[in-house]
């Protein structure tokens, strides 16, 4: 597994909800209160020749605040105020993430964010991101809440820039906080979601509905819906090359590779969270070409996590049920902490249980 993979991997204790088709009704369900991964699935366009090859992250962060019990901070809120809220999702306790075009510190500087962006990072009711893996594409972001883009230019056809210069050009002497390479970032807005990328070409299709969605790749789809039968709200889903030796196209450095490896390919990885405060759950969904290899994967995959030493772990994190639903294989513990459900995220990848022969 590739250094970004394994880092996606690592990071795959965060995301959350999205749908399929391509017209305007079909990509609705987002903006309602109880968005879906499938719902979210459809907004998110998948990049030409990605060959849906692609990592999705996605989080509810209204739902995570009400599971969590603490209430989103006010508008006017610096980030003392908002510290209980942050710990909550964004510490130990979920591990959510932001998404990556805002940069890490902006939960730190939400005034600064306003600044630039027109609205503070408190103001994300949902965010769905997806980085196209092996590939040259750029991410791709969709965000659902009280937002509006404080544009610097008109590009034309619904298409605003923060910043100015080519896409995916850096200028040197608009680099930021937010923006620390100086490149433009292209924005849209359709049936109340805001969108950013690095392209404007990507943004105008989103606005007029004109691509492919990530819910029409099926494996990504079937992953979503068995997150959604447990009513994830922050989750990563990875559709890829899953081959010890071959992910990406790409042969791996030997000394990063597992030693073992589960036996039946798989084509899609989907990890996420859910549950209240006090009753936290992981699940984990491995997706296969059909339903009679998921069947003939079903006993391995059972084996190899009852037999997963998490002695090393400095918290809870206790396997439950491991079954095949259809095309999928899913796994279902009691976890502790999104930072716990990280940990053994690694130690399952070093065991070989990310990765197939």
């Amino acid at each position: 597994m590739g250094s970004s993979r394994k880092r996606l991997l690592g990071a795959a204790v965060a995301l959350t909800a999205l749908g399929v088709g391509c017209s305007d009704d079909a990509k609705a369900p987002f903006t309602t209160p109880n968005a879906t991964m499938r719902d979210a699935l459809s907004v998110l366009p998948l990049a030409e020749g990605t060959g849906g090859d692609v990592a999705i992250t996605i989080n509810d962060y209204s739902a995570a605040a009400a599971a969590m019990d603490v209430e989103p901070p006010p508008d006017d809120a610096g980030p003392g105020e908002a510290r209980d809220w942050i710990d909550q999702l964004f510490g130990g306790r979920l591990d959510l993430r932001l998404p990556e075009f805002l940069g890490g510190p902006s939960l730190a500087m939400p005034e600064r964010v306003e600044s630039e962006f027109g609205w503070s990072p408190y103001d994300i009711e949902v965010s769905a991101e997806l980085t196209p893996l092996g590939s040259d594409g750029q991410r791709f972001a969709v965000l659902r809440g009280d937002l509006e883009w404080a544009n610097d230019a008109d590009l034309g056809d619904g298409v605003g820039t923060i910043g100015t210069g080519d896409d995916g050009q850096g200028v040197e002497d608009e680099r930021t906080e937010l923006r620390p390479l100086g490149r433009p970032v292209r924005t849209g807005a359709r049936d109340g979601l805001i969108a950013a990328a690095f392209a404007t070409d990507e943004i105008r299709a989103w606005i007029e509905g004109d691509f492919d969605d990530a819910g029409s790749d099926a494996r990504l789809l079937s992953a979503a819906e068995r997150l959604d039968a447990v009513d994830a709200y922050t989750a990563n889903l990875l559709r890829g090359d899953f081959g010890v030796d071959t992910m990406n196209g790409s042969v791996q450095d030997a000394d990063a590779r597992p030693e073992v490896s589960l036996d039946e390919p798989f084509d899609a990885l989907a990890i996420g969270l859910s549950g209240e405060f006090a009753e936290l759950t992981s699940t984990i969904v491995y997706v296969f070409p059909d339903q009679d290899a998921a069947e003939r994967a079903s006993s391995q995959i059972d084996e190899r996590w009852r037999e997963l030493d998490l002695s090393g772990l400095d918290g809870t994190f206790e396997i439950g049920t491991i079954e095949q639903r259809g095309d999928a294989v899913v796994v279902i513990s009691r976890v502790e902490d999104g930072r716990i459900a990280g940990d053994v995220v690694d130690v399952a990848f070093a065991a070989g249980l990310f990765v197939h022969a």
